[in-house]
C-alpha cells in the first residue's frame, strides 16, 4: 500500500472519530445551556457548536476557492439551526464531502496543493479576513493549521 494512500484513510479515520464523538456531546446538550457563555468574550455554547459543525462544509469550499459570500451563505444557514440532529448532520455531511474531495485528488495534489484563499474571520471570534484580492496566501488540505497560527488563533 502507498504512504499516502494510508495517511489519507488514517486521516479519514481521525475525522470520523472527530465527528462521532463532537455528535455524542451534541446529543446531550439541554435546551437550557444552549446560551451559556464561559466568559464575556467567549462564544456561548450554541455558537461554539455552530462553529464545530460548520468547519468541515466551510473549510471544502476554502480548499475549492468558493468566495467569501459564498462562504458566509453557508455559515449563515448553520448559524439559523437549533435542532441538534440537523446541526449534527451539517457536520456528518460536511465531513463526507471532505473525505470524497480529498479520496479523489492525485497524491500530489494532496500533498502539494495550493490555492489562493484565507479563512474567513470567525463570526464571534477572531481570525484572518478572507480577502483573496488584498492577502491571497497559499492554503493546501493541511495548511488551516498554518493559517490558524498565522491568524493568532
Amino acid at each position: 500500500m502507498n504512504a499516502v494512500y494510508e495517511m489519507k484513510h488514517l486521516l479519514f479515520e481521525e475525522l470520523e472519530l472527530i465527528v462521532k464523538t463532537s455528535s455524542n456531546l451534541i446529543a446531550k446538550i439541554k435546551p437550557d445551556h444552549w446560551d451559556h457563555r464561559p466568559a464575556g468574550n467567549m462564544r456561548s455554547l450554541k455558537e461554539l457548536v455552530q462553529h464545530l459543525v460548520s468547519v468541515p462544509a466551510v473549510d471544502l469550499l476554502i480548499l475549492q476557492e468558493h468566495t467569501q459570500p459564498v462562504i458566509r451563505e453557508l455559515e449563515e444557514k448553520i448559524n439559523a439551526e437549533l435542532d441538534k440532529d440537523k446541526l449534527i448532520g451539517w457536520m456528518t455531511s460536511g465531513t463526507d464531502d471532505v473525505k470524497r474531495y480529498m479520496d479523489q485528488l492525485s497524491d500530489e495534489d494532496f500533498l502539494h496543493k495550493k490555492n489562493q484563499t484565507v479563512l474567513p474571520r470567525a463570526r464571534h471570534g477572531s481570525g484572518q479576513v478572507a480577502d483573496r484580492d488584498r492577502n491571497p496566501r497559499p492554503a493546501s488540505p493541511g495548511a488551516n493549521v498554518q493559517l490558524y497560527e498565522d491568524a493568532g488563533v
